[in-house]
């Protein structure tokens, strides 16, 4: 019994703390007691009544765009290394150099192709620069599609 009483000593101002930092709006104090059956409590906000404490703990908001952001890039990260493990592959099986070789070109076609329609999808305006040195505006829906096209190309 003593052993669930420590862990759920533990685990209340974990989980107080995971709770409160995507609530909080900058570092806050937090308060701690024990009401009259014994039980710890940690608040924010001191209750109207009792001695209070301040845990020392700190909480702080979490930045939830930013975790988003991050789970993107790794979800992005690791079907790009599944997809270049499976490209690999039929590289390794292909039987002959000549093969081998038009697999790799292949390959880094598609990712080359996939790099620029990434790259457009983010851009406002796209251009050239013409043999002159001038700046031609180009059509962005246009490149887009031509962009795409490429990648429907190279890409299995």
């Amino acid at each position: 019994m003593t052993h669930i009483k420590q862990l759920t000593g533990l685990l209340i101002p974990t989980l107080l703390v995971a709770i409160l930092s995507g609530t909080a709006a900058q570092a806050q104090t937090i308060y701690e007691w024990q009401d009259d059956n014994g039980e710890r409590h940690y608040s924010d906000t001191p209750p109207d009544d009792g001695d209070v404490a301040i845990s020392g703990m700190e909480v702080t908001r979490t930045d939830n765009e930013a975790v988003r952001t991050q789970l993107a890039e790794k979800r992005e990260a690791q079907l790009e290394a599944a997809d270049a493990a499976s490209k690999q592959a039929e590289i390794d099986s292909a039987g002959s150099e000549k093969e081998k070789r038009v697999l790799e070109k292949r390959q880094e076609n598609c990712t080359l192709a996939k790099q620029t329609a990434d790259n457009y999808s983010r851009m406002r305006r796209i251009y050239r620069q013409t043999d002159d040195g001038e700046i031609e505006w180009l059509d962005v829906d246009e490149q887009r599609e031509k962009a795409q096209e490429q990648v429907d190309k190279w890409c299995d």
